[in-house]
């Protein structure tokens, strides 16, 4: 079962644990606030995108788009 957690900044992360998903946002940015993040349910919708990460105008929640394969990642932004 993954894990979902906010940036604070719209970026969510999915993985495996709670420590794998700081990791790889640490990863990511060196400006991480720990006091920030904060867990999301895994049943929140995201927009769906096709292959060339193009929105298709429909949505989909982050347990069903999270790949366990992947480990832990960014699987969700509203920043762009």
């Amino acid at each position: 079962m993954a894990v979902f957690y906010d940036t604070g900044g719209g970026d969510i992360y999915a993985g495996p644990t709670k420590e794998a998903v700081i990791a790889a946002m640490k990863a990511d940015s060196s400006e991480i606030d720990e006091q920030e993040i904060f867990e999301v349910s895994g049943k929140t919708k995201m927009a769906a995108t096709d292959e060339n990460e193009c929105p298709t105008g429909e949505s989909v929640t982050l347990e069903d788009e999270y790949t366990e394969g992947l480990g832990a990642y960014c699987i969700c932004t509203e920043n762009s």
